[in-house]
C-alpha cells in the first residue's frame, strides 16, 4: 500500500525528486489498530483487550510531535489510517493539527462513523481524499464479511454526504472469497458515483501483532483473482480493452529483449516513504514489519535513515529480474517475505496469477472480433 497513490503530475515530480534524495515525502500514521467491524480478512483489527495486553495507543500531542519532526525530515503528505482511524478519541485534534503544519493529509476510512458532523468538518478543511473501502454491495455482505449488518448502507451514507460537501473521495475495494460475487456491482456503484475506485485482488497474507496463522482460503485462488482482475480492466479500458490486452501482451513478449531489472525495492518504500505503526514503530511500508525503529522521543530522523539503509540493502530473487513476466508481475519484496518466508524468495502464488493472466489475455487476442486490434 503506497502511502501516496496516483497523484498529479505535480506530486509525481515530487515524488521522483523525493526517491532520489531519500526525502520521506509521504508518511503513513496507523492511529490505532481497533475498528467497529470485524473483517475476516482483516491483519491489523485487534480487540481492546489485545490493544492493552500490547501497548497504548499514542495521543495527539505524541503523534503531532512525531508529524513535527517527520516534517522536518521533509514530509508534506501525511495518510492517516488504522485500523479505523475516526475512531481514535483525539482524532480531529491530530487531523486539525496536521492541517495547521501544512500538512496535505488523506484519510483512510471504512465510512460507517463519518456522519452529517464529521462531512462537515471535512468540508471547512478539505483533506486531499478521504478513501473508503467498500467491502460488498450490500448489507448482507457486510454481515458475513465485517459482522456489521448495517456497514454497506452507513458506509455509503457517508459517502453521499461527502459527496454532497464536495470533499474527495476515492473508492477502495478488497476482494476475497466472501465478495468476489459483488464485483461487477461495486464497479457500477463507482461509475453511478462518478467516483474512482481501486480494487485489489491479490491478499497479502500477512500476520501481524502475533496474530493466528494466516489462512489461504480467506483469499481468492490465483485462477479466481486473475478473473477478477480482467473484470476489472475491462471495466476500466471499456472498448478499448482488446487494444489493452495487446499492449500487455508486447510487453511480456518483449521482456526477454530487455536488461535485467534491478532487484532493488521497486516501490518508494524506504526512499520516499515510510509507515509509522500504532506502536510508533517507523517500517517501509504496512506490509513490512521488519526493519521496524521505535521513534518516540524525538527519534523520527534517525529512525528513517535506518529505514532508508536497510531498505537499500534488502534484494529480490535473482529469478524475478530476469523473468519475462516482469512486466506484468506484481512482484514486491513484502509479497516474496510474506509468500516465501525472505525477501529473496520467488512468490509462487504471483507467478502462478500472472501466468494466468496471460493466459487470459491471449485468449482475448485470439478473439476474432479483436483479432485485428490486438495485431
Amino acid at each position: 500500500m503506497e502511502t501516496l497513490d496516483k497523484g498529479t503530475k505535480a506530486e509525481e515530480y515530487l515524488c521522483m525528486q523525493a526517491d532520489r534524495n531519500k526525502i520521506p515525502l509521504s508518511t503513513a500514521f496507523e492511529l490505532l489498530p481497533l475498528c467497529n467491524m470485524n473483517c475476516e480478512m482483516c491483519y491489523i483489527r485487534m480487540s481492546r483487550e489485545e490493544l492493552a495486553r500490547q501497548g497504548r495507543i499514542g495521543s495527539a500531542d505524541e503523534w503531532l510531535h512525531i508529524a513535527e519532526e517527520m516534517k522536518e525530515a521533509g514530509t508534506l503528505f501525511v495518510l492517516l489510517t488504522g485500523g479505523e482511524p475516526m475512531m481514535h478519541p483525539q482524532f480531529w485534534e491530530i487531523y486539525r493539527g496536521l492541517r495547521s503544519m501544512g500538512m496535505v493529509v488523506t484519510i483512510n476510512s471504512n465510512g460507517t462513523l463519518i456522519g452529517r458532523g464529521a462531512a462537515e468538518r471535512f468540508a471547512s478543511d478539505l483533506p486531499r481524499r478521504v478513501n473508503i473501502t467498500l467491502y460488498g454491495a450490500d448489507n448482507d455482505t457486510y454481515s458475513r464479511l465485517c459482522r456489521n449488518p448495517h456497514g454497506f448502507e452507513q458506509a455509503m451514507a457517508g459517502i453521499r454526504l461527502l459527496k454532497e460537501r464536495q470533499v474527495p473521495v476515492k473508492l477502495n475495494a478488497s476482494i476475497v472469497p466472501e465478495n468476489k460475487e459483488d464485483l461487477p456491482k461495486l464497479l457500477q456503484i463507482a461509475d453511478d458515483l462518478d467516483l474512482p475506485i481501486e480494487v485489489n485482488t491479490y491478499m497479502f497474507p500477512c500476520i501481524r501483532n502475533g496474530r493466528n496463522a494466516y489462512d489461504p482460503a480467506a483469499r481468492l485462488s490465483f485462477q479466481e483473482a486473475a478473473d477478477c482482475d480482467i473484470q476489472i480492466r475491462r471495466w476500466e479500458q471499456k472498448e478499448r480493452f482488446a487494444a489493452y490486452a495487446g499492449e500487455i501482451l508486447k510487453k511480456w513478449e518483449r521482456a526477454g529483449e530487455s536488461p535485467a531489472h534491478s532487484r532493488q525495492i521497486a516501490c518508494r518504500a524506504g526512499k520516499s516513504s515510510c509507515w509509522i505503526n500504532w506502536k510508533r514503530e517507523m517500517t517501509p511500508c504496512v506490509f513490512m514489519e521488519q526493519p521496524a525503529v521505535p521513534i518516540s522521543g524525538g527519534k523520527a530522523l534517525e529512525g528513517w535513515r535506518q529505514i532508508v539503509a536497510a531498505c537499500a540493502g534488502i534484494q529480490l530473487a535473482e529469478a524475478c529480474g530476469t523473468c519475462p513476466k516482469r512486466e506484468i508481475c506484481q512482484r514486491c519484496a513484502a509479497a516474496a517475505y510474506w509468500e516465501t518466508g525472505e525477501f529473496g524468495g520467488v512468490p509462487e502464488y504471483l507467478c502462478r496469477y500472472t501466468d494466468e493472466v496471460i493466459r487470459r489475455l491471449n485468449e482475448i487476442c485470439r478473439d476474432a472480433e479483436a483479432a485485428a486490434t490486438c495485431q
